[in-house]
């Protein structure tokens, strides 16, 4: 009975080795966030947004800003009978590692024009990493509404309730 503590830390310090090993520079998710946390913009009230009209390649994908600070396409003027969703959030509908196609806006709106045949939706990647609920909200007033959308989604996870990353308050 008193080896078993013992090969629990035994198979514990396994693992830790074998993780450096894998990736020495430890989880490449913290030096890629970094990184891209570096080309956001500055802006008061808000704390930072997507900087527009950025191209580059982030956690191994391409990804691109649009004019007005969105992951997505263009924005257009809102057609007639087009039905506009902005999904709010942080990383989550940003899509971290996937492409822009991948992203869960653009996959609900593939999912709702194939469920509805003749009617167009437009899903609208707001999405900003490490926003809060604060951060998203005032996106929403400052950006969102302008955009005319029929219904506001917001995907937020538990850490979404926490203050403003500290470097940018």
């Amino acid at each position: 009975m008193r080896l078993v503590p013992i090969q629990i830390v035994l198979v514990g310090v396994l693992l830790e080795v074998c993780a450096r090993l894998l990736d020495p520079l430890g989880i490449s998710y913290f030096p890629e966030t970094a990184r891209y946390m570096e080309t956001l913009v500055l802006e008061e009230g808000i704390g930072y947004r997507n900087r527009p009209g950025l191209e580059g390649e982030f956690y191994g994908v391409p990804v691109r800003i649009n004019a007005v600070g969105l992951r997505d396409r263009e924005v257009s003027a809102k057609g007639p009978g087009e039905f506009r969703i902005l999904a709010l959030g942080d990383s989550m509908p940003f899509g971290i590692g996937v492409s822009g196609a991948e992203a869960y806006p653009h996959q609900l709106e593939t999912l709702l024009g194939a469920r509805h045949a003749g009617r167009r939706f437009r899903a609208l990647n707001m999405g900003v990493m490490s926003y809060n609920t604060e951060q998203e909200l005032a996106q929403l007033r400052t950006l969102g509404w302008s955009l005319q959308p029929d219904v506001v989604t917001l995907l937020f996870s538990k850490n979404d309730i926490e203050p403003k990353l500290w470097m940018y308050n």
